[in-house]
C-alpha cells in the first residue's frame, strides 16, 4: 500500500514535472510571487472564475497562464507554470478559470516545499487539472503485478479522468494512494453517483 505522499515521485509528480521540475528541484525555503487570483475573479474583459477552460481562447488562456505562473526563490530563482493552461487542455475538460487558479495557488504557495506540493498536487482541484492535460493515468497509478490487472486499471482510471469533475476528484482522490493497481470501477454507492460523468469508471471496452 502506498500513501499519496509516497507517490511524489510517481504519478502525480511525474505527470506533472513539465510544468514542476524547477519548482521540485530546489529546497525549502523561499518567498514566491505570483499573479494568481484564487478568488475567482475575472482576470480579463473575456472571462470570469466560472468560465470553462475548453471555452477559453488562445489569448485568454495565455492571459491566464501569465496571472497564475509564479516566480520563487528558494536559495536559487526558479519558476512554475501552473498545469495545463500554458500548454493545452483536453476536450474533455470540465475545469473552469476558478479550478485553475485553486490548483495553481496551491502549487504557487507551496512551491519550495516539496512534501506539501505531492499533497497540493492531489487535491481536488489540481486532480482536475492534471486530468485536463491527460496525465493523471500513469505506470505509477498503475503499478500493476500482471497483465489484466494493468488493462483493468489503466482503463478503468482513462474512463473515470475523462471529464473528470471537482466532485468527482473529492470522492475518489483517496484511489490514487491507497492502492499500487486500483480498479476505479470498484467505487462507493456515493461516488458512483459523483462520478456519473463515465458511469463511476466502469467501463470496460
Amino acid at each position: 500500500m502506498r500513501s499519496l505522499s509516497r507517490m511524489a515521485g510517481a504519478a502525480l509528480v511525474v505527470t506533472a514535472l513539465v510544468f514542476l521540475a524547477p519548482v521540485l528541484l530546489v529546497p525549502a525555503g523561499c518567498s514566491s510571487s505570483n499573479n494568481s487570483n484564487p478568488d475567482g475573479a475575472s482576470g480579463g474583459a473575456g472571462y470570469t472564475g466560472s468560465t470553462r477552460l475548453v471555452d477559453l481562447s488562445r489569448t485568454d488562456l495565455n492571459t491566464l497562464c501569465m496571472q497564475e505562473t509564479g516566480t520563487f526563490s528558494c536559495d536559487a530563482s526558479a519558476s512554475a507554470a501552473p498545469i495545463g493552461v500554458c500548454t493545452s487542455i483536453a476536450a474533455s475538460c470540465t475545469a473552469t478559470v476558478a479550478t485553475s487558479q485553486a490548483c495553481a495557488a496551491k502549487l504557487n504557495a507551496d512551491a519550495c516545499n516539496p512534501k506539501q506540493l505531492n499533497a497540493d498536487l492531489a487535491s481536488p482541484e489540481c486532480l482536475v487539472m492534471l486530468a485536463c492535460t491527460n496525465s493523471l493515468c500513469s505506470s505509477s497509478t498503475c503499478f500493476c503485478p500482471d497483465y489484466n490487472s494493468l488493462s483493468t486499471c489503466n482503463v478503468t482510471c482513462k474512463n473515470l479522468s475523462a471529464g473528470l469533475t471537482v466532485a468527482c476528484a473529492t470522492c475518489v482522490a483517496g484511489m490514487f494512494g491507497s492502492s499500487m493497481c486500483p480498479d476505479f470501477s470498484m467505487l462507493s454507492s456515493q461516488c458512483t453517483s459523483a462520478c456519473a460523468h463515465t458511469d463511476g469508471g466502469a467501463s470496460k471496452g
